[in-house]
């Protein structure tokens, strides 16, 4: 009989102990995930006030091609969110789509889990004329 209670209390440790460690490594993976998840969302949010900053002012880049510098305000660097640092490329060129036409391209640069990400945004925008 004592053999028996042994035996299922085992068992059941074994598989408490095995639950336990899933339970971590869920943990783990679910908590990784979303911080990508933040990571790439504030890359949009960067991406979008790029362009957004871009199409506002459209006419002063009409006929402009090459590489634009961050538009973002002066003050808290806001490429630095979520503790992560982004880098932000931009680069304008003629659309062959017409003559007033720009596309904007955008990628957005970070470090997550020792790896680099990036995230590529374009857009066509309407300089006039």
């Amino acid at each position: 009989m004592q053999k028996g209670f042994l035996l299922i209390e085992t068992v059941v440790v074994g598989l408490l102990l095995v639950t336990a460690s899933l339970v971590c490594v869920s943990y783990g993976m679910l908590n990784r995930q979303r911080e990508e998840s933040e990571a790439s969302h504030a890359a949009v949010y960067l991406a979008r006030e790029q362009i957004a900053r871009i199409s506002s002012d459209a006419e002063h880049y009409r006929g402009y091609t090459g590489d634009i510098s961050w538009l973002g305000t002066a003050g808290p660097d806001i490429k630095n969110l979520n503790g992560r640092v982004y880098e932000v490329y931009t680069a304008m060129k003629p659309a062959d789509e017409g003559n007033s036409l720009r596309e904007v391209t955008v990628r957005v640069r970070w470090s997550c889990a020792g790896r680099i990400r990036e995230e590529k945004f374009r857009k066509l925008v309407n300089c006039g004329g």
